[in-house]
């Protein structure tokens, strides 16, 4: 639980990362019957714990109105011993990944488009249950691990059921239905991301977060989206190079 002076992540504060409950290495134990009365799900959790030290300048920040309460001897105080490891707040939020099934997709809106006069792109995304269930089972290995480290009043949250809450915006880290393969039937992309489009159309290049279903100890989310443009774009040089357009090898 040691603090640094440097920035972490967004300069929020320090965090770790829980790689045993990831979903490349979490055993379920048999099919998806759940493992010790837990709901059944897919995967595990790239489990973070925020709350550390470690923002830097960003760990005093002013918010709102003045107010006593914001500066002075009053201030002072709020500040005093804050980042004690024993004064620390621990928080959590784990979740299973959400599976990309063929109840979220992305189709031509029928009403809006762009100044060109195309359609815009409609995206239709809700939670799977995939991902309430996990979060279910996971939270109480959070707890036992915090209470294992010596955290103090350890709490947790109400159970949300499968389809009580609904998404209502974009998740910008909605991944793993395009995923890059050599197979056109398994994958969306081939190794150059050049889409396994059907003739004629062979010029649909892409690249993001399109390599797994959740984060984990391989290269995934907007980390990989820089690299794999780098590739797109050597793809694309092969492809105007043609004389006949077609996918690449």
């Amino acid at each position: 639980m040691g603090g640094n002076a440097y920035p972490a992540g967004n300069a929020g504060g320090g965090s770790v990362d829980i790689y045993d409950l990831m979903d490349d290495n979490f055993d379920h134990g048999p099919g998806l019957s759940g493992l010790n009365g837990s709901p059944p799900f897919i995967g595990g959790a790239e489990i973070g714990a925020g709350g550390y030290p470690g923002g830097g300048p960003g760990n005093i920040t002013f918010a709102g109105s003045v107010s006593s309460a914001s500066m002075g001897g009053t201030f002072k105080a709020t500040q005093k011993d804050k980042y004690l490891p024993t004064k620390t707040t621990l928080s959590s939020t784990p979740l299973a990944h959400d599976l990309p099934t063929t109840d979220n997709y992305v189709d031509l809106d029928p009403h809006y488009t762009d100044i060109y006069g195309d359609p815009l792109a409609r995206l239709t995304y809700d939670w799977t249950p995939n991902t309430y269930n996990g979060a279910t089972f996971l939270v109480k290995k959070v707890k036992d691990i915090f209470t294992q480290m010596g955290a103090q009043n350890v709490t947790i949250g109400s159970t949300v059921a499968p389809g009580a809450a609904h998404n209502d915006w974009w998740g910008h880290h909605l991944r793993g239905g395009c995923r890059i393969g050599a197979n056109q039937s398994t994958s969306v992309w081939n190794k150059w991301n050049q889409c396994w489009s059907p003739e004629p159309v062979f010029n649909i290049f892409g690249a993001g977060e399109i390599t797994n279903t959740s984060g984990d100890n391989v290269p995934s989310g907007t980390h990989i989206a820089g690299p794999q443009s780098y590739r797109a774009a050597e793809g694309i040089k092969q492809y105007l190079a043609l004389l006949t357009p077609g996918l690449l090898t």
